[in-house]
């Protein structure tokens, strides 16, 4: 098998994992606000270490991506949809264990609470910013223009979703 199709393997793995970790995450925050006591600090534990899992997909897909980038053909620096999935992937790799983990962590120990307009706002933001950045690298809508409105919505459309969550608290 050559190289680039195991790096590409691998890139998939970790996007796969980043998506699917901020999903878990997310249920269960759901699942927390209805919970009480050693309930709601274990599903926060669990959301805890989705959110950890999510950070290390987004850094496995950075990582092989860049590879990619570097040594393949194809994709190259410059291309609108590969910039902008950089700088954005970039965020939630760094948001996820700066922002989401430490409140996740908190309400574990009983120290937090649910009601948390930044927990939800970045935890949805998140979500809904890598499910841009997995339709930009399925679509490439605009493979020589501008793709940051399609990031934008996304990201947009996640923050929203999880102000509205707060507001529902």
């Amino acid at each position: 098998m050559p190289m680039a199709e195991i790096v590409l393997y691998l890139h998939i793995i970790g996007a796969i994992a980043l998506f699917s970790g901020l999903v878990a995450a997310a249920v269960a925050m759901l699942r927390m606000e209805r919970a009480a006591g050693e309930t709601r600090r274990e599903l926060a534990s669990m959301a805890r270490a989705m959110a950890s899992m999510a950070a290390g997909g987004g850094a496995l897909t950075l990582l092989f991506g860049l590879y990619m980038v570097l040594n393949e053909p194809g994709p190259n620096f410059g291309d609108a949809w590969i910039d902008n999935s950089l700088g954005l992937l970039l965020v939630i790799v760094a948001v996820i264990p700066l922002v989401i983990v430490p409140r996740l962590r908190a309400i574990a120990e009983g120290d937090g609470t649910m009601g948390d307009p930044t927990l939800w706002i970045t935890t949805a933001a998140m979500l809904g910013g890598s499910f841009g950045i997995e339709y930009l690298m399925v679509a490439k809508p605009l493979a020589h223009g501008s793709d940051d409105g399609v990031l934008l919505l996304f990201l947009l459309l996640g923050a929203g979703a999880g102000w509205l969550q707060t507001r529902e608290a």
